[in-house]
């Protein structure tokens, strides 16, 4: 039998490439979902710890869900990371989440943003209606929206104000909502999720990588969920 370091090695790469293909579209779903179990099924033969991954393993959260199985079974990953150093107390972990609020409630989170009414909607322009926050041109008229980047540096404090207090090593949970969840949310969401990071080379896509380069030696684990991001685009 696989012994679970080496099994969970083998999730960390799937878990690589899930990340490419979000973004660039290049593996098929499927594939990706059944070498993420058969993965998965090792690591529960070494394991007693439940998990459901019929709950996560859908198109719009794969990521999610291979830094679930991680997570799950409480071990290092034995490969490098640039946001996991291999040693050092446990990092605190900022969970972010975009959502769309046509498509349901907030979700549960110490603070959450509604960007609905401040800021300009993507979906207005025809040539961005059906493109995402992975696209190049929605990232760009997002962060070029008065008062995007104040609002990223401000949470970024935010985050920092709640870590500050006596529950720093707690999980912090912070969403991000508009209306469909695939414009402004999102790219929000990945800017501050590449700034808590510290990741100044993604950041700088954004705009914000001087606030990256605040937390480079901050060692924050930062986790980002999608949860509408490729759901129908929703007429209105």
């Amino acid at each position: 039998m696989e012994q679970q370091p080496k099994a969970l090695a083998r999730i960390s790469h799937i878990e690589t490439g899930v990340e490419r293909t979000t973004t660039t579209g290049g593996a098929d779903h499927d594939d990706i979902v059944q070498a993420l179990k058969a993965a998965s099924e090792r690591v529960m033969d070494a394991t007693d710890a439940p998990y459901d991954f019929d709950v996560r393993l859908h198109a719009d959260n794969l990521s999610g869900a291979a830094g679930d199985v991680r997570r799950a079974f409480q071990c290092s990953d034995p490969r490098p990371h640039p946001h996991r150093p291999q040693e050092g107390p446990p990092m605190t972990t900022v969970a972010i989440t975009s959502f769309g609020y046509l498509h349901g409630p907030q979700p549960d989170a110490r603070a959450c943003y509604d960007l609905r009414h401040q800021f300009r909607d993507p979906h207005l322009r025809p040539e961005l209606r059906y493109l995402t926050a992975r696209d190049a041109p929605v990232r760009e008229a997002v962060m070029a929206t008065d008062g995007v980047l104040a609002l990223v540096h401000a949470i970024a404090a935010t985050v920092d104000a709640y870590l500050a207090g006596p529950r720093q090593n707690e999980p912090l949970a912070i969403g991000l909502g508009c209306a469909g969840g695939r414009h402004r949310s999102a790219t929000v969401a990945d800017a501050l999720a590449a700034a808590l990071s510290g990741d100044t080379e993604t950041a700088a896509a954004y705009l914000v990588a001087d606030l990256a380069e605040r937390y480079t030696e901050r060692g924050l684990a930062v986790d980002v969920h999608h949860r509408d991001l490729d759901k129908d685009v929703v007429h209105r």
